[in-house]
């Protein structure tokens, strides 16, 4: 089953809450040339990693550690344009996660913030 997607809007208002931690799956370098997202809440897991399993075993116990940051935050996972993130959020939730694609990626997601 696919993951659920999740609009820039309703990103961009929960950003402030500690809902949510933000997997970028993309290289560093189109991570720079891009965008991403400003959140603090953010780590960085390539897609493969996510899909051989071991990308996911990361988000798990970051978000399965009863004392750390992100203790128990729904996954939110993104990159350019919303195809790697929707495997990214698939992976997951075959994983076990509840997991979540940005809608069309960082692109649209930035393209929403200056209407």
């Amino acid at each position: 089953m696919a993951a659920p997607i999740i609009t820039p809007k309703d990103l961009e208002e929960s950003l402030t809450s500690d809902k949510y931690l933000l997997v970028d799956v993309r290289p560093e370098d189109e991570r720079q040339r891009v965008g991403y997202v400003k959140a603090e809440s953010q780590v960085v897991v390539p897609i493969k990693d996510l899909e051989e399993g071991s990308g996911c075993d990361v988000v798990k116990k970051l978000v399965e550690d009863p004392n750390g940051p992100y203790h128990q935050r729904e996954v939110v996972v993104y990159c350019s344009a919303g195809i790697r993130g929707q495997r990214g959020a698939n992976a997951l939730q075959n994983a076990g996660l509840t997991a979540h694609n940005l809608e069309k990626g960082y692109k649209y997601y930035e393209a929403c913030l200056k209407e």
